[in-house]
């Protein structure tokens, strides 16, 4: 479970902005392999499309 928070939270950031992000990104992910960072990486890049265009809906509706 704590995993899932943690891919969210990365998401979130790198959806903010990338390059500022990066030093946290590190720091959070420190503990982990190079395979679950690379997972974690994948997954806000996957989620990034989806989140933009449910944001972009959601404020053409208003």
């Amino acid at each position: 479970m704590w995993q899932e928070r943690l891919n969210e939270f990365v998401t979130l950031f790198l959806v903010v902005n990338p390059i500022a992000v990066l030093p946290v990104f590190l720091t959070v992910t420190s503990g982990l392999d190079r395979a679950v960072q690379r997972k974690i990486v994948l997954t806000g890049w996957l989620g990034l499309p989806r989140l933009l265009r449910a944001w972009s809906l959601s404020a053409a509706r208003e």
